[in-house]
């Protein structure tokens, strides 16, 4: 269930050079999909990362921190989005939620992803995951 979805949203938001990004990515590659949650108006799926030494062990990034800046493309318009949860230094979960009503149950249809806002700042993402 929503696997296609799934990958191509993850494969997107982990996209770009940064320390915790490229991090982000080896885990998801290095991970398998243990549970999938279809709420009808989104959807939650767990991960579970099987190489443990690719935890996020840097006194300067925090252990437990989520980001979202990807959006799904249905029918031309910015309808769906998604938040990725790192828990203990691991990815936990990547929920992906509606923007417009009555959307959710073309969710699978989505194959285009773009950045919130038009582009991708990272600057603005590592406050999402710093020790200040």
């Amino acid at each position: 269930m929503h696997e296609k979805l799934i990958n191509g949203s993850m494969e997107f938001m982990l996209r770009g050079e940064n320390k915790v990004i490229e991090k982000l990515r080896m885990q998801f590659q290095e991970s398998i999909i243990v549970e999938v949650r279809d709420t009808k108006v989104g959807m939650y799926a767990r991960f579970e990362v099987i190489n443990k030494t690719l935890r996020i062990d840097d006194d300067e990034i925090k252990k437990d921190f989520a980001f979202g800046d990807v959006n799904g493309i249905i029918e031309d318009k910015e309808s769906i989005g998604f938040i990725l949860y790192v828990k203990n230094g691991y990815i936990e979960w990547l929920e992906g939620y509606s923007l417009l009503d009555n959307v959710w149950e073309l969710a699978d249809e989505c194959n285009e992803f773009v950045y919130t806002g038009g582009q991708r700042i990272l600057r603005t993402l590592e406050k999402d995951w710093k020790n200040i």
